[in-house]
């Protein structure tokens, strides 16, 4: 198993069934860069469907996921490699600047 590196992956996600605080009421949903620690690209997408999940938020899309250096993140989005930089211990995935959108239903 490859050692655990940074890669970013741009998200377009929605509200899920429960309770969120991510999204004001007016919004279904948003896109946006995250960042995660992990192995793979197929640990990427299950590490951030899943920490998408734990704020009540459902994943719709997940594309360009990149293996990236830490110093490099801020040219994809200051926001998001403020937050790599002050992520809390044992966590694995960090927010971008997201960027949301009305719509009625689901995707």
């Amino acid at each position: 198993m490859e050692r655990a590196r940074w890669w970013v992956a741009f998200v377009n996600f929605e509200r899920g069934q429960g309770e969120q605080c991510v999204l004001e009421d007016r919004f279904q949903g948003a896109w946006g860069w995250m960042a995660c620690l992990a192995s793979d690209a197929d640990e990427v997408r299950a590490l951030l469907a899943q920490s998408l999940a734990a704020d009540g938020l459902r994943l719709v899309e997940l594309d360009r996921e990149t293996p990236i250096d830490t110093q490099d993140i801020s040219e994809i989005d200051e926001h998001l490699a403020s937050n790599v930089a002050a992520l809390e211990p044992g966590r694995v995935s960090a927010w971008g600047t997201i960027h949301c959108y009305l719509a009625a239903g689901e995707a």
